[in-house]
């Protein structure tokens, strides 16, 4: 072959050669075979990806045509430009939206489909962060994954598009702000994950500013992304228990301030402001909502995560914008408010959101209830009080706390059963159903051998969150 002339470009040049022989050989067709009925059996079974896949995963994934993500969607979406077509994604990008719209169990990827994945389209900042923010709840606790190389490339990439769109002297074109919003609210989500309350903060407040500074009504931009930033705000005022500072980014209604006389007689002759008194109402309200609907469909209200998350985000939001430690209020004022929030956290979960952290509200809690002491609270609402305290505690100090007083209620009161202790807590609010393996657990705790309890026990992991590694010897201990 003559030797290419300096001149000319350098290329690959791909030969396609085949054995000097006439047949193949004995291996060589015993190779293809199995090559062949691997395809098959692969072809016919339905696909879950277990582990980020090599190289010739990759191969099959893409003869099949397999970043097949559009064909997945069940409501139709902005098609990708064409800087974020499949064929410019790298090997794990193509594989996190293979296991994002493949995963059809879980809440968690579907607010990512439903939700973040229309928006993240059109700019790609947000799209990088997505797959990062993506990865980090897949590889949570998981050894297999091994994402981190790829999510702390993909998370510079979008700081490095969010300071390019920031300095762009088309910045406050209203494509490119609803770009840049999209972006920095993708970047807030990940700061969450991270447990990050500074950079959490900066985001949040830098989209403030870009709305504040863009000079473009608050109608012309895109009510969506609005949306998703007022979310991820409430996620993150949530974990962090801020006060949020969004609230005026939209027009929204006043709040319906219930009369007094309309909340639980358990909080009669206690002086607390009438703003907790009607958000707590508000809670009532939105429980027998979904009491109702529990009622007529059954398990499968749980299968739409967006609109669990339609009706308990605005009461989370509620919460929040009460102010979490008043200079003037009594104990009992931040036990309800925290209360109030712990009891929330699982319809959360139930909406997808990942994670819902409620150290914080937890450390409230014990601390105002042990400033007011027991006997001051009126018993079913020191029950509700201690069972949500023992619901999510997780450390063993915290367990150890609410479980002995939670024990010492339930034997005054002569509870010994789940059906019992339900009927105590719906005095002031709660969802039977959602919580009811949650309590059998519980009580199977503090007392090893019940036997009119219900022979169920949760299926999973999660439904036993917080309530493992506990000693029974230090629960039924004395403090």
């Amino acid at each position: 072959m003559t030797p290419p002339l300096p001149s000319q470009p350098r290329e690959w040049v791909f030969i396609t050669t085949s054995p000097t022989h006439r047949h193949p050989t004995k291996s060589q067709r015993s190779r293809a075979r199995r090559r062949v009925m691997r395809e098959i059996g692969y072809a016919r079974r339905k696909v879950h990806a277990q582990a980020v896949p090599g190289e010739e995963y990759e191969t099959q994934l893409i003869t099949r045509g397999a970043i097949q993500i559009s064909s997945v969607l069940a409501a139709p979406v902005v098609s990708p430009a064409p800087a974020l077509s499949s064929l410019a994604l790298d090997r794990e990008s193509r594989w996190l939206l293979h296991h994002m719209f493949s995963d059809t169990n879980s809440n968690q990827s579907r607010i990512y489909r439903d939700r973040w994945y229309p928006i993240c389209l059109t700019n790609a900042a947000a799209f990088n962060q997505m797959l990062a923010t993506y990865a980090t709840h897949v590889a949570q606790g998981r050894v297999e994954y091994e994402l981190k190389p790829f999510i702390l490339s993909s998370h510079t990439k979008a700081l490095s598009g969010v300071r390019l769109s920031l300095g762009s002297s088309s910045m406050f074109d209203k494509h490119m702000l609803n770009g840049a919003v999209s972006a920095i609210a993708a970047l807030a989500c990940y700061s969450h994950l991270e447990g990050d309350a500074l950079s959490w903060k900066l985001h949040i407040t830098a989209v403030a500013r870009l709305v504040e500074e863009s000079g473009l009504a608050v109608k012309e931009l895109d009510q969506k992304v609005l949306g998703l930033v007022e979310w991820v705000e409430s996620i993150g005022s949530y974990a962090f228990d801020t006060r949020p500072e969004l609230r005026d980014l939209k027009a929204r209604e006043p709040y319906h301030i219930s009369p007094p006389d309309s909340t639980s007689p358990c909080f009669s002759g206690i002086d607390l402001p009438l703003s907790l008194l009607s958000a707590f109402r508000a809670l009532q309200e939105t429980n027998e909502q979904l009491s109702m609907r529990q009622a007529s469909f059954g398990e499968a209200i749980w299968q739409c995560p967006i609109e669990i998350d339609q009706l308990i985000h605005p009461l989370t939001y509620r919460f929040l914008t009460l102010d979490p430690s008043p200079t003037d209020a009594a104990p009992f004022y931040t036990c309800v408010r925290s209360a109030a929030l712990l009891y929330l956290a699982e319809f959360r979960r139930r909406s997808g959101i990942s994670p819902v952290v409620t150290r914080i509200h937890l450390q409230r809690l014990r601390i105002s209830m042990e400033a007011l002491g027991q006997s001051a609270v009126k018993m079913p609402l020191a029950l509700w009080l201690f069972t949500l305290g023992a619901m999510e505690a997780i450390s063993q100090s915290d367990q150890q706390y609410f479980y002995s007083q939670l024990l010492g209620l339930l034997q005054v009161s002569g509870i010994n059963s789940v059906p019992l202790w339900t009927q105590h807590l719906t005095e002031v609010v709660w969802f039977g159903v959602l919580f009811h393996d949650k309590l059998v657990i519980i009580l199977h705790t503090l007392y090893p051998v019940t036997p009119s309890l219900p022979t169920k026990r949760p299926k999973d992991r999660k439904e036993s969150r917080g309530l493992q590694g506990i000693r029974r010897v230090d629960v039924l201990a004395p403090l």
